[in-house]
């Protein structure tokens, strides 16, 4: 991909709310391995030898995030560290929780996938500027940019699109320091909900709340409930009981 210093970006104010599901992970003196404002931890996987963004788990399954993870010519061996947040509280709910496993794939939500995890919303101290991938800047959109059409990046399973997703990703990071990443809308969602991914490490900002996922059930039943309906998503049976389906 040839660089080019025209294509659409956009930005996120500092002040501006964002939110984050993440799992709460502790010690054994009882401290976070990592917060909200920290990356992913991307120190267990290892990439294909030939691949800059082919990544598999310890056990040599893949590792299917659409946008990450993926190494630099700059960083490697090592994943370059990435931060996935949202525009709403729902929107993180569809990223984590409530999504197939692939296009038109059903997926049986389980307690384990809702436990220790937390809903952060956060505020950060710095206006992000990100690569602007939402439909309408992709081929066969109002305003086409880049090579991609929708239903390259999103409109299949993770594995199935991770050379072209992850090397965009990797385009952007690798030519475009002064970027913080990428935005776009989600996948799971029924109509616009905003995600991005920010490259990097820890940013400044504060965290203003954390709430338990299952403590917040009210705010992700109707959604979940809603995948349900479509046929997206079953709902496994040691959850069924706590959500008093």
């Amino acid at each position: 991909m040839v660089k080019v210093s025209n294509f659409p970006t956009h930005t996120i104010r500092k002040g501006q709310q964002l939110y984050r599901v993440l799992t709460a992970e502790y010690d054994q003196n009882g401290n976070r391995f990592y917060d909200a404002l920290e990356p992913n931890p991307y120190t267990y996987v290892t990439f294909d030898e030939k691949s800059d963004v082919k990544a598999r788990f310890e056990d040599n399954t893949l590792v299917s995030g659409r946008f990450a993870p993926f190494r630099s010519s700059k960083a490697e061996p090592e994943a370059v560290p990435a931060l996935y947040f949202a525009e709403s509280a729902i929107g993180a709910y569809y990223e984590i929780i409530l999504r197939p496993l692939g296009n038109k794939a059903k997926r049986a939500i389980e307690l384990a996938d809702v436990e220790n995890k937390v809903l952060a919303r956060v505020v950060l101290d710095k206006n992000l500027k990100l690569a602007d991938i939402r439909r309408p800047y992709l081929k066969g959109g109002e305003k086409p940019f880049w090579e991609y059409s929708a239903e390259d990046l999103y409109e299949s399973s993770n594995l199935k699109v991770i050379k072209e997703t992850r090397s965009l990703s990797k385009y952007v990071h690798d030519n475009y320091p002064e970027l913080d990443g990428l935005i776009w809308d989600s996948v799971q969602a029924q109509g616009p909900v905003t995600c991005m991914i920010l490259f990097g490490l820890r940013r400044a900002g504060r965290i203003e709340e954390e709430i338990e996922v299952l403590s917040d059930i009210s705010t992700w039943r109707p959604y979940l409930l809603e995948g349900v309906r479509h046929g997206e998503i079953v709902v496994a049976p040691d959850l069924v009981n706590i959500l008093e389906l």
